[in-house]
Parts: structure tokens; C-alpha cells; sequence
């Protein structure tokens, strides 16, 4: 019988084409293919007794573990829906969440599922979970799966409450999990063939699974038939991920931006992680002079892919950035504020179906400005919201509100969000366009641009030594724009971020305006 291209179905033609091969490390916990697709049956079986069958909603409440990964697909095995649900988010979004989505049971690790009391289904990781899996089961002959069964996730809640955003599995498989694979494949059967003729890669994930790239990633390797290892620590600790690359041999890594990116440059020491060949960033944007850094400090480093992805759209476009020459692996150091928006080696290209939109679903031409969007296998919309919108042709789009600009070359460059854009006597002031010259400033360590008080650019500033507003205003001279320069300067211990990353904006604001 011929498979769609349904999550279970590919784990499990992967687990047995590669029953022996290793498919998960995560903490002390080592699992084969065979394994991991064993335990999660068993739990499939499991949560089939509790009533959870085709359709219904299961949060996950835990960090990175294997439990997570087994949870989720025993989830997909049933036709059930996982929901990501992320430990560091406010309680606010954690109870709109499992509200919103109509969540008929919860599993978690036993102190996260202590936040959300008012929750009584629930199965706690550890000794009730153990039991749960301890005994041999199948499941019933199920009903025959499909590629339209629903794909949930969750945003991270950046610019407001979290949203569900709904797909097909087959259209978030070729949209996202399957983006980064060169060899673009015809049938079900051919993930498993693929995985079985080649190796896999071993790829390390800092990124959390309860968020979009963490989960994708981890997909990509398994579909693969790659090793997924976790890093399962409660904060990110630089040195320890190195230590655990290095023990695992990790191959590809993924990043969440200069959050993790920066402080993993600065714990490097010569030589180390040996035989890492990519660096995967998502969620956030990684800063030119830290691409450029990585480049330089890890000699097995061949590429960091800076992959622009969201929940809505899946993969919209990503760069390639290389050790190679190039127009843009010059500016490095102290021009590479320039290169806002860029990779080290160039521009930015489009995924299949994704453009830069100038006016409704008019295509901007080149040196125009506009919106991201993409078409064809996109979300179908917002859970318990309306569908995403057609235009004239029938086509459905799903437009993220990054603003870019395109190339004559026919590549894009990054402008930032659309939501931080500030607005002075002088005309239009990208923050990310700011940011990325003020983190160039010596003093610096970390940044968030926003406008302050009568829409004063405002630079909210983590730094590593002394810095006055004089210093960073004439640093920016010449850099920027004069409308651009910071009017104001604000100093804090650390800049806060969301759960994936990227900066919050509204403590910043709330910062400016203190």
C-alpha cells in the first residue's frame, strides 16, 4: 500500500528500515529507532484508554526529553493532536492555551503540571509515565492515517496571546521538516529508502521542541534517519553544549540566534566542537559578527544556515553563510554592521512559493519594499480563527509581517518586523536595522531598539564595559542615518526575550519609557 505523507507513517517506515541505528539522545537515555517507536506505541496504547482518539488535543508541558519526543508521536500514532506548550511562558498563556486549543489530556513532567492545578487529566513523566510504557502492546489495526490529519503548533505569544496555527502533516512536512533536505522526494516510501541508504546526520537541538524550530529540526533528522540529541539542561550553558557536541560528535547544531549563539562563541576554545559541519539558526536572527565569529573559531565549520521560517508559513527563505570569500565575508569586524539582514557570504534567497508582496498580493520588483508571504503549502489558518486569505487566483497566502526588500539579483534582504518600526520627525526607523550596528559597538553585549518617549530611537543596551549615550551616538554617526542615531540610552543587566529567542519589545518599551 502506498503511504501519504503522514507524520506516524514516516517515523515508522524510517524505525524500520533503521531499527538498530541510534534515533535519540536525550540526558542519560539512549534509544534506537526501534525503540523510540516501541515506547511511543505503547503509549499510544495508553493514552487510547484514556479516550484520546482522532482529532483530540494532547498538551505536552515538559523541557527537552525523550518523553517529549515519545509523547509526540504516540500523539500522530492515534490521528491525536499534540499541543506544544512552552514551561517558560506566563501562566496566563499556558491556561489560554490549553483553553484555546480544548486540550482533552496533559502530559508533562509532574512540577510543570503543578502550575496548571485547575488540569485533571493528566499523566506525569516519571514512575506513572514508566508504568504506562513498561508492558508490550500494539495498537488495533488503526484506521488508515492520511496526510491531511492536523499539525498544531502554537506561537510563541511575542506580540500577544500565543495562537494556533493549523496545517495538513503533508504541507508542514514539504513546508518546514523537510525544507533543509537537497534531495526533494516523491513518496513515502523514498523517506524511508533515503534514510536507509545514507548515514543521517547527528544534529544537536538547544532550541526547545515546544517551539516551532526545535520541533521541525528534529523532524528533518528523524526523517532522515539521522541521531537527534537534546540538549536537556534548564538554561543554556555554553560550555556544557560544547562538552555534549563534542561527546556525541554533533554534526549540525540549532541555534536560537544571538541568544544562544553569542554566549556559545565567547565558551569556545581552539579546535572545539570537532566535526561540526552547520550551524541551524531559527527563531531569532543571528548578528553578521557572530556568524562571522563561528566561521572563523570552529575549523571543521563549513556553513551556518540562517533559515527565516514561521509558524504560519513554514521555511520562507534562508542564506547560506560560508568561510568562503565573497562580497560579504569582507565586511567583518568592525564594518560588519552593515551587513544587517545578511548572512556572511550574501543576500537571502525564497523558498518555493514564497515573495516579497508591495501592495496586496502585487509582487515588489527589484529595489522595492514589502512583506513576506508565501504560498501553496502553507498553514490553512488560526486555530478556532479564519482560514488565511486567497488572492484573485485562488491561492492561499500566509504573510508574517517581515519586511524585506528585493534584490536585483533576484535575493532579498531582511528589513525586520513590521511591528518595530519606529517613527520619528525624520521618517521611518527599522529597529533591527539600528540593533544590528549598535551590537557592532565594542561596549556592547546585547541589544533592543525601540522608540521611546515622544518616539526618540531609544537604545536599550546590555553592556560588557562603561558606555555613554555620546559614545554610542558618534559610534552610529556616519553608520546610520541621522533620524536613525539613538536619542536615548538605556542600560540594563540582561535584555529579556521570548521563550524562542527573540527580544520582547514591550519590556523594552516599558524600559524607554521608565
Amino acid at each position: 500500500m502506498s503511504r501519504t505523507f503522514n507524520l506516524a507513517d514516516l517515523f515508522e517506515g524510517v524505525a524500520r528500515a533503521v531499527p538498530e541505528r541510534t534515533a535519540l539522545v536525550a540526558g542519560e537515555r539512549r534509544l534506537t529507532y526501534r525503540e523510540l517507536d516501541e515506547r511511543a506505541t505503547r503509549f499510544a496504547c495508553h493514552l487510547s484508554g484514556m479516550r484520546v482518539g482522532r482529532g483530540d488535543r494532547v498538551g505536552i508541558l515538559a523541557r527537552n526529553r525523550a518523553e517529549w519526543k515519545e509523547s509526540e508521536l504516540a500523539c500522530f500514532k492515534l490521528r491525536a493532536v499534540p499541543v506544544n506548550l512552552d514551561h517558560r511562558c506566563r501562566e496566563e498563556h499556558l491556561t489560554h492555551v490549553l483553553r484555546d486549543s480544548g486540550c482533552t489530556a496533559l502530559v508533562g513532567e509532574a512540577g510543570l503540571l503543578e502550575r496548571v492545578p485547575w488540569f485533571t487529566n493528566t499523566i506525569a513523566y516519571g514512575p506513572p509515565y514508566e508504568r504506562a510504557v513498561a508492558l508490550p502492546r500494539s495498537l488495533p489495526e488503526p484506521e488508515e492515517r492520511s496526510g491531511d490529519d492536523h499539525y498544531l503548533i502554537y506561537t510563541a505569544g511575542t506580540t500577544g496571546r500565543p495562537k494556533g496555527v493549523l496545517w495538513r502533516q503533508e504541507d508542514v512536512f514539504f513546508a518546514a521538516m523537510g525544507s533543509f533536505v537537497s534531495e526533494p522526494v516523491t513518496s513515502a516510501e523514498q523517506v524511508a529508502e533515503n534514510a536507509a541508504a545514507g548515514a543521517g546526520l547527528r544534529t544537536l537541538v538547544c532550541a526547545p521542541l515546544a517551539q516551532a524550530a526545535g520541533q521541525w529540526l528534529s523532524w528533518t533528522c528523524h526523517t532522515t534517519g539521522g541521531t537527534l540529541i537534546l540538549w536537556t539542561g534548564h538554561g543554556f550553558d555554553p560550555r556544557a553544549v560544547v562538552r555534549l557536541a563534542e561527546a556525541e560528535r554533533a554534526q549540525v547544531m540549532l541555534l536560537t540566534g544571538d541568544a544562544m549563539a553569542r554566549p556559545l562563541l565567547a565558551a569556545l576554545r581552539p579546535g572545539e566542537p570537532a566535526g561540526l559541519m552547520a550551524v541551524v539558526t531559527g527563531a531569532a536572527a543571528m548578528s553578521a559578527e557572530v556568524k562571522a565569529g563561528l566561521l572563523a573559531a570552529v575549523p571543521s565549520l563549513a556553513a551556518i544556515v540562517d533559515a527565516l521560517a514561521a509558524a504560519e508559513s513554514g521555511l520562507t527563505c534562508q542564506a547560506l553563510g560560508t568561510a568562503e570569500p565573497g562580497p560579504a565575508a569582507a565586511a567583518t569586524g568592525a564594518d560588519s554592521e552593515g551587513l544587517a539582514g545578511r548572512a556572511v557570504g550574501g543576500g537571502f534567497g525564497l523558498a518555493d512559493g514564497a515573495a516579497v508582496l508591495a501592495d496586496g498580493f502585487e509582487l515588489a520588483a527589484p529595489g522595492e519594499e514589502g512583506v513576506l508571504g508565501r504560498t501553496g503549502r502553507v498553514a490553512r489558518g488560526y486555530w478556532n480563527g479564519a482560514d488565511f486569505p486567497h488572492d484573485g487566483q485562488g491561492r492561499r497566502w500566509a504573510v508574517q509581517g517581515d519586511l524585506a526588500r528585493v534584490e536585483a539579483d533576484g535575493s532579498v534582504t531582511l528589513l525586520g518586523r513590521a511591528a518595530n518600526v519606529i517613527r520619528t520627525g525624520g521618517g521611518k526607523v527599522r529597529a533591527e536595522e539600528v540593533e544590528a550596528v549598535v551590537r557592532a559597538h565594542p561596549a556592547v553585549y546585547d541589544t533592543v531598539v525601540v522608540g521611546g518617549s515622544g518616539d526618540r530611537v531609544t537604545a536599550v543596551v546590555a553592556p560588557l564595559a562603561p558606555l555613554s549615550l555620546e559614545d554610542l551616538a558618534a559610534h552610529c554617526a556616519g553608520r546610520l542615518a541621522a533620524h536613525q542615531v539613538p536619542r536615548a540610552l538605556r542600560l540594563v543587566s540582561e535584555i529579556h526575550r521570548s521563550p524562542a529567542g527573540q527580544p520582547d519589545y514591550t519590556w523594552a518599551r516599558s524600559v524607554a519609557e521608565a
